[in-house]
């Protein structure tokens, strides 16, 4: 009976899935919350937003249980901790907030201040006084706080028998970052725009904040501003600013167009700017890196008080991860001109599967080199190879750039660009699904043309870092986005760093900025 069941199991899950959707997401948030209960709520609900957010998740309203902080027995009983090594153990202690590698001495009371130093003391009592055995456990108990590696830890054979554990109690992290600290800030001075902006397009099923109704275009952006989740919303008109009242469809939380960047006659779409509002600060500021000895070419990302920030982009989003904003589409994509194939294809008759559905993937095979591979490290893949199976056009190939107009339906703030001139170097990303939507591309932009006589913008694409995600190439791309653009930092969360001068411009999310905020990169 045992076996039975295990075996229908399957079954009757991809049965009955739609009705278990909402169910195992609840089932994984629950389990996020066993884990970690010490966390505060707030984590938790960006678990269930982003759980509820996905595209997989039709009607789905899942909320994380109100759980005691990290103070209450109750959170302490359901986290298993590693109890502190007896006394006659070989222990060093490592604080980031009250320890020093200069004057402790790794012991509890006067702990050491990085993980490197406990391990180099560990290293220093085994291999250099013999005053532990080279097979006795050595125990490093790090205190609360946050760790943060300037680069990675490495750790060999010699190493071993060594254990790392959190103080019981105590929550501990580990981070890669580098904490923005005691640097000056700056207020800047920030992109021109209007507080709401019209585009052509109808807006995707979905995120309603508000049902629509009979309304003038004032009356309507008085609602949207009055309301904090609305981003946007949409309105039946002959024209793009009509006089009397529209049809407003609904006020949305998110502007995702239906289709995307495409034009529906008598449709339009009313964009909020949320820093732009009458009575909001423009909190725009500047900070000089230079002083935290990083490799400005390194740096991906930031965090403010522990949450992400999003790289200034265009169409605006309220995360980091909301790939929908690739909606706007391009004049014209330029196919790559070295041509496709490679120099040759590795495909040896042996190993030999024969039992292959459609005699698919019988044997091994690569293209090797040619501008096929060009993109790929190492320089060969399989969708460079001759004869590919699967489906997908190959030999492999992506744009090498794209010409976009500053139209509604392209970029449209181009015209008041002011940071980028022909021919100039650039670290934005563009973010373009392949055609048909089978994957999603990641160019990074090397040169970026500007006619402002003509109010188009060039993109030239490096070869050597995008461009390869995915397995199936095309010569064009479809609906994209842009980020890491200093002319697109218009919306509170968002950042922009520039390699050359070191300088981080952030829009803050407060009423002011400060030395002592709370920010580290990444």
């Amino acid at each position: 009976m045992r076996f039975l069941l295990l075996a229908t199991l399957p079954t009757l899950l991809w049965a009955d899935s739609e009705s278990l959707n909402c169910p195992l997401r609840a089932i994984g948030l629950e389990y996020a919350q066993m884990l970690q209960p010490f966390r505060p709520n707030q984590v938790f609900q960006e678990i269930a937003d982003a759980l509820n957010g996905s595209p997989e998740a039709q009607n789905c309203s899942i909320k994380p249980r109100n759980l005691a902080n990290d103070d209450s027995s109750e959170a302490r009983h359901r986290v298993v901790f590693a109890p502190l090594p007896s006394k006659n153990s070989f222990s060093i202690y490592a604080d980031p907030i009250d320890g020093s590698d200069d004057s402790g001495d790794g012991s509890e009371k006067d702990p050491f201040l990085t993980i490197q130093r406990a391990l180099a003391a560990v290293r220093e009592a085994r291999w250099e006084k013999s005053s532990l055995g080279t097979e006795e456990i050595a125990t490093i108990v790090l205190r609360k706080g946050t760790f943060h590696l300037r680069e990675a830890i490495k750790m060999s054979a010699k190493d071993s028998f060594v254990t790392l554990q959190a103080y019981p109690g105590e929550q501990v992290e580990v981070s890669g970052s580098i904490p923005v600290t005691n640097v000056e800030w700056k207020p800047t001075e920030a992109p021109p725009r209007l507080p709401y902006e019209y585009r052509v397009g109808v807006l995707a099923d979905g995120f309603d904040v508000a049902d629509g109704g009979m309304y003038t275009l004032e009356e309507a952006t008085t609602i949207c501003t009055r309301i904090p989740e609305c981003a946007g919303f949409a309105y039946n008109s002959s024209s793009k600013e009509p006089k009397g009242k529209v049809a407003v469809i609904s006020f949305k939380s998110a502007v995702f167009y239906s289709p995307p960047g495409k034009k529906v006659n008598n449709s339009y779409i009313c964009i909020k700017n949320y820093g732009y509002l009458p009575g909001v600060a423009q909190n725009l500021f500047v900070a000089n890196l230079t002083g935290l000895g990083f490799n400005p070419e390194t740096l991906q990302g930031l965090r403010v008080g522990g949450k992400r920030a999003i790289r200034a982009r265009y169409p605006n989003a309220k995360s980091v991860e909301q790939l929908e904003s690739m909606q706007i589409l391009a004049d014209s994509w330029t196919p790559q001109p070295m041509g496709k194939n490679p120099d040759y294809t590795f495909n040896p008759p042996q190993p030999l599967r024969n039992d292959t559905v459609q005699d698919f993937f019988q044997t091994y095979k690569l293209g090797v080199g040619g501008p096929c591979a060009q993109r790929f490290t190492p320089k060969a893949a399989y969708w460079c190879a001759n004869n590919t199976q699967g489906g997908g056009p190959g030999p492999y190939s992506a744009p090498v750039g794209m010409t976009v107009s500053g139209s509604d339906e392209g970029l449209a703030h181009l015209s008041s660009y002011k940071h980028y001139e022909n021919g100039h170097s650039s670290s934005a990303i563009v973010h373009s699904w392949r055609f048909g939507r089978w994957f999603s591309w990641a160019f990074e932009v090397a040169k970026f043309h500007h006619d402002k006589a003509a109010n188009t913008a060039t993109f030239e694409f490096s070869l050597e870092n995008g461009g390869n995600q995915g397995s199936r190439g095309g010569d064009k791309g479809q609906e994209w986005m842009i980020e890491n653009l200093l002319d697109e930092l218009d919306s509170p969360g968002e950042f922009y760093f520039d390699p050359t001068t070191s300088l981080l411009y952030l829009w803050r999310n407060d009423t002011a900025a400060s030395s002592s905020s709370s920010s580290s990169s990444s």
